[in-house]
This record gives C-alpha cells, structure tokens and sequence, in this order.
C-alpha cells in the first residue's frame, strides 16, 4: 500500500514541475519572439535618431558647453530682429550664477522688443497686452497655489510657475519660447 501512495505522490510531482516548464517555455518564446520582431523591424525601417534640439545652439545647451552655446545664439541674433536669442543667452548667464550679465540682456532684449514695437506697434500692441495681464495673472494664481500648499523653496515656485506659463504660451501661440521666472527676496 505504502509504494502505491508514493508512486501517486510522484506522479503528482512530476505534473506540477511538467506544468511550470511549460509556462517557462511558452513565456520564454514569446520574449524571443518579441526580440525578434523587434530587431527585424528596426532593421527594416533603418535607425532613426530622435533629438530635442533645434540648431546647435541649443545642442551646445543640453550638452552643457554653455560659452559655445553663448556664441551660436548670438550669431543667429544677428540674422533676426526679434530678440528671442538675446533671452535665450541671458538664461544661460543665469544658470552659470553671473545675474548681472544676464540682467543686462534682458533689459537689451526688452529694448529691442520695445523697439520694434514702436514700429510695427499696432499689429502686436493689443496681442502683447493681452497675453502679458494672462501671463501676470496665471503666475499669481500659481504662487499662491504653491503658497497654500506650503511651497516655500523659490526653485519649487520658479519651475511651477514656468510650467504654468509655458503651457499657456504654447496652448495661445503653438509655439515654445524660452519662460525665465524671477522671483526676488523682499
């Protein structure tokens, strides 16, 4: 009696480790199918290269070689009137600490867009005015949201109101301009 009990215990061990080897097997096939698929499908479309960046300038950017990038962006300033590569270099002049260089090409890029609102006003005046007040007020609400939350770290309140902006920059105009906060201690 006793070796019949053993031999159905064995059995029994031998349909569970049959039952495990299966799943192993079937999943381990269907992983290489998968890789399979996979490499033959790259091979066949060829090896696409996906970049965030624009123009060297911003490569040089996102790379971290920042004089470089100071350099590309003031070249392409030089074939445009609006002066979005101004504002791009002083961002990079905030980032490297040097605020007083960075100032100063804000206020030259505020200049030059002030200019060229002079001479071209009617066709951005009332546009300008508009999108500025909504900028103004969207940047206030999110302080104050981070503020009721408990935000007090200005790096936390900068890169919030900036993603607030951007968003709605981009949902008005469908484009991406460089947004740099400034928050100042009082």
């Amino acid at each position: 009696m006793k070796k019949n009990t053993n031999d159905s215990l064995g059995k029994n061990k031998k349909i569970k480790k049959g039952k495990y080897f299966e799943t192993i097997t079937t999943l381990s096939l269907s992983i290489l199918f998968a890789f399979v698929v996979l490499v033959g499908t790259q091979s066949i479309m060829g090896a696409k290269t996906t970049t965030i960046t624009e123009n060297k300038a911003e490569k040089y950017y996102y790379d971290g070689k920042y004089d470089e990038a100071i350099n590309e962006y003031m070249e392409m300033q030089k074939k445009e009137t609006w002066p979005i590569w101004t504002v791009k270099t002083a961002e990079i002049y905030s980032i490297q600490g040097n605020l007083t260089k960075s100032n100063n090409l804000l206020k030259e890029a505020i200049i030059k867009r002030d200019k060229i609102m002079l001479e071209d006003g009617e066709k951005y005046l009332e546009q300008d005015k508009e999108l500025i007040n909504k900028v103004k007020e969207i940047s206030i609400i999110e302080v104050e949201r981070c503020l009721e939350l408990g935000v007090i770290e200005w790096y936390v309140l900068k890169s919030n109101v900036k993603k607030a902006v951007e968003n709605y920059i981009y949902e008005k105009t469908k484009r991406r301009p460089t947004i740099i906060p400034i928050i100042m201690e009082t």
